[in-house]
């Protein structure tokens, strides 16, 4: 094969790719046609085709994510379905910048390590014992959860790992032995999840959005506003989750000596803070 020759899977891969966007468009181009119910805006119909479009394209993927969403923001103005200032005025409300950069800090403790350091150094200090590794997991999340809009990412990208290894050190595995002690943290740090979401502002992504809701009923709610109308309930059920689950759902593990040092080995492995953690640790202590 030269090395300009373009392999047969290649051809193929393209051209799904081509059909699927072909479905995209016939499905958005459907709403261009349709005649509008009474009480619609025309253009109102057009909007809708473009963002039917966006969400089949998005699950679908025919192009980028990125390359989809500027494509039909281009659309828009270009067709003269919706001005300039009409299409973009969405990226001049401070909520939709205070998502972004709260997921760009999130990715930041992901990517530094901060958070997982954060959890090992919680474990070192609470995991004598099955219920000392869950409140130290729970205060994993609630710490994380002011500067990370995502329970998935807090959840899934730094506590879930930590919990992971900690399960499977103790032979306890999801499909064989779940209730060792893998189960109860997994229910532990699902339900706390939920909790630590509810508290602050910028602890899931779906909150700001309520929040620019209201305002137009004219409600204004500030962070801290939030925060402290939240941190009693939440500090309640955040105490109360790990040890009801403890006696509801309670692990065959009790004691786990060997879980602090677990953590001690890793804290050793990660070293001493490191640059990049002292200024993700500085950024958000700022931010907050």
């Amino acid at each position: 094969m030269s090395p300009l020759t373009i392999p047969p899977y290649c051809h193929r891969h393209h051209l799904i790719d081509l059909m699927k966007l072909l479905i995209c468009v016939a499905v958005g181009g459907l709403f261009w046609h349709i005649p509008e119910p009474i009480g619609v805006d025309p253009r109102g119909m057009k909007v809708f085709g473009v963002f039917l479009f966006t969400v089949l394209a998005v699950v679908l993927k025919p192009l980028p994510s990125g390359a989809i969403c500027i494509f039909s923001l281009t659309v828009l103005p270009l067709l003269n379905v919706l001005s300039f200032e009409e299409t973009f005025t969405g990226f001049a409300n401070p909520v939709v910048w205070l998502i972004t950069s709260a997921f760009f800090i999130a990715r930041g403790f992901i990517k530094t390590g901060l958070g997982l350091r954060l959890a090992h150094l919680l474990i070192r200090a609470m995991g004598k014992n099955s219920l000392g590794i869950a409140y130290g997991m729970t205060l994993t999340d609630l710490l994380l959860a002011p500067a990370i809009p995502s329970v998935t990412a807090r959840i899934g990208g730094i506590v879930y790992p930590v919990v992971l290894s900690i399960a499977k050190a103790f032979g306890s595995d999801p499909d064989h032995s779940p209730r060792r002690i893998g189960g109860y943290l997994i229910q532990t740090i699902f339900q706390s999840g939920t909790v630590t979401s509810a508290m602050f502002l910028t602890a899931m992504a779906g909150n700001p959005m309520v929040l620019n809701m209201v305002k137009s009923y004219g409600v204004s709610i500030s962070w801290t506003d939030w925060a402290f109308a939240a941190v009693v309930p939440g500090l309640l059920s955040l105490l109360c989750i790990p040890y009801v689950l403890y006696k509801i759902y309670p692990p065959e593990l009790k004691e786990t000596p060997e879980a602090p040092q677990k953590s001690r080995e890793e804290l050793l492995v990660m070293g001493k803070l490191k640059a990049d953690e002292l200024w993700m640790l500085g950024v958000f202590l700022v931010l907050v």
